[in-house]
């Protein structure tokens, strides 16, 4: 309880600190920082919707608190937010890692391909998109006879359906996700590394501050994937395992402890990301003064 009440109050600090300092300082609104906000309000989600919710369970009841309509609409509500916040993460991880590839890439180009624009839509497409993808949790989510909130895919054959449902999900915001971060840091990282062997002999053109400031975004972007794939890694992996090897019927008596552990992991993820960005950029320390 003291760990999930500790990073309830360390990712709304730390959100609300990272949202603050990019929209009152000029300097910080760039495209970059624009998608790290975006990641923030995501982030958000998780102390206002899901560990009020967990802590309730940890320390009175699994019962819902709320009945009748109210209750029903919590429910829906609550589990719906809670699966959009990963995948507008994940799609904000992609944008970013866009931007980087488009400035190292190919650097004279990269105002002109993803411009103010561009960006306010891919913002906008990666909530449109994520609230699509969990919009049958606004149907399957409700309040059962006991006052429990659970999923519920009748007249549908429950088992089914919701393999169906983890296996799209599966590929679109997780392998397909995955395929895309890998080729594009692939790329440039290849690319960062054939600049610097160029930059020795192009130094007194003043390009060496500039590719160094580039490598230090780009170093940012790929830690914070690092981060949501360590955090949210295990808890897909398990999750795939329970629908698709065990059949909701988990084989070991301990499932209840891992799960446990790997939404714990998960959950961190959203603290997590604003200390990468105060330790890692001098700007948003800056930004705190």
């Amino acid at each position: 309880v003291t760990s999930y009440s500790l990073i309830l109050v360390f990712s709304a600090l730390g959100n609300i600190l990272v949202i603050v300092v990019v929209l009152r300082t000029r300097q910080m609104r760039r495209t970059i920082n624009y998608f790290i906000v975006n990641i923030s309000v995501s982030d958000l989600i998780v102390p206002v919707f899901v560990l009020p919710r967990i802590l309730i369970e940890e320390t009175r009841t699994s019962f819902w608190l709320l009945q009748g309509v109210l209750g029903e609409a919590t429910c829906k509500l609550v589990y719906f937010f809670s699966d959009a916040s990963p995948v507008v993460s994940i799609l904000s991880l992609i944008a970013m890692t866009v931007d980087r590839f488009c400035a190292v890439v190919f650097p004279l180009h990269a105002g002109t391909l993803i411009t103010s624009r561009r960006r306010y839509f891919l913002i906008a497409a990666t909530w449109v998109i994520a609230f699509f993808n969990a919009s049958p949790l606004l149907y399957t989510m409700t309040l059962d006879n006991n006052n429990l909130c659970q999923l519920d895919w009748s007249p549908l054959d429950h088992f089914s359906a919701q393999k169906a449902y983890s296996s799209t999900s599966s590929i679109l915001f997780i392998l397909l996700p995955f395929i895309i971060l890998t080729t594009l840091y692939t790329v440039i990282l290849v690319k960062i590394r054939a600049q610097g062997g160029l930059n020795r002999h192009r130094s007194e053109a003043g390009r060496r501050a500039e590719h160094q400031s580039s490598r230090r975004l780009t170093l940012m972007a790929l830690v914070i994937v690092l981060a949501f794939g360590v955090c949210w890694g295990p808890l897909n992996i398990l999750f795939f395992l329970l629908v698709f090897v065990w059949e909701f019927r988990p084989q070991f008596c301990g499932f209840g402890s891992l799960l446990m552990a790997v939404q714990f992991m998960s959950f961190a993820n959203a603290a997590i990301n604003p200390c990468i960005y105060f330790l890692l950029m001098r700007n948003f320390r800056d930004g705190l003064r």
